[in-house]
């Protein structure tokens, strides 16, 4: 049941790998040490990236019940963008070169 993500959750000179399993995220840092981030629920998908354009990258969801991402900002805030349908499947990377940032931008595969 769990499903895989992957991201630069430390701020480290590489990605990691994580897993998502039951509204948590379980991310693997540089060192070994595993965070885990309570964020989504049953039902959603996961996602990941640099949304607010700095620090290290940060965990989302999108839940196709609604077809609205939840994302967390470096600060744990949340950012909810209604983008998507039922159906659709969840993609991330920065599109458009950061439009002078290094932000990354969510979509969709349908």
């Amino acid at each position: 049941g769990d499903l895989p993500v992957a991201g630069n959750w430390d701020g480290g000179a590489a990605a990691n790998v994580g897993v998502w399993r039951g509204g948590v995220f379980h991310l693997r840092n540089d060192d070994g040490s595993i965070s885990k981030v309570d964020w989504g629920q049953a039902g959603d998908l996961p996602v990941s990236g640099n949304w607010d354009g700095s620090g290290p990258d940060n965990v989302g969801v999108f839940r196709p019940s609604t077809g609205k991402f939840h994302l967390r900002m470096d600060d744990g805030s949340l950012t909810v963008l209604d983008w998507g349908q039922s159906g659709d499947l969840p993609v991330a990377a920065n599109w458009d070169g950061g439009n002078g940032g290094p932000a990354v931008n969510v979509g969709v595969w349908r």
